[in-house]
């Protein structure tokens, strides 16, 4: 017959420091050091301004909205694709940067040719709701 627990037991729980797990304490550094980069870059003379500027971060910067979008394709954690560590990286890199030549720009080109005849219609509507 099985032992009877009469709750004078305790489980042995865990140590947390107040929710804070080797996860979190990466997000909160990371967040504190963007922080700092960007009060740094606030000055023209500076290494945040200087470094956020350097040409090859920038294309990184200009892609951003490609990468958000095929990350989680090759996320190791969550994605769809299994790939290994440094090749998710460079395959979300790969189809981020396809995207953005043959998808992203183009259209982005053809909303700039819209865009005069869409405000001089506005303009008109404004005249006409004026008179």
């Amino acid at each position: 017959m099985p032992a009877l627990n009469t709750g004078t037991q305790q489980e042995e729980k865990p140590v947390r420091f107040s929710g804070l797990d080797g996860v979190r304490v990466f997000e909160f550094v990371g967040l504190a050091l963007l922080i700092a980069l960007a009060m740094d870059a606030a000055t023209e003379r500076s290494f945040g301004y200087a470094w956020l500027n350097w040409r090859w971060l920038a294309w990184v910067g200009t892609l951003s909205y490609s990468l958000y979008l095929w990350q989680g394709l090759f996320a190791h954690y969550s994605g769809i694709v299994h790939v290994p560590f440094p090749f998710d990286w460079l395959a979300t890199l790969a189809c981020a940067t396809a995207s953005y030549y043959w998808v992203e720009r183009p259209f982005l080109r053809l909303k700039r040719g819209f865009a005069p005849r869409q405000q001089l219609a506005i303009a008109a509507q404004a005249r006409a709701a004026a008179v």
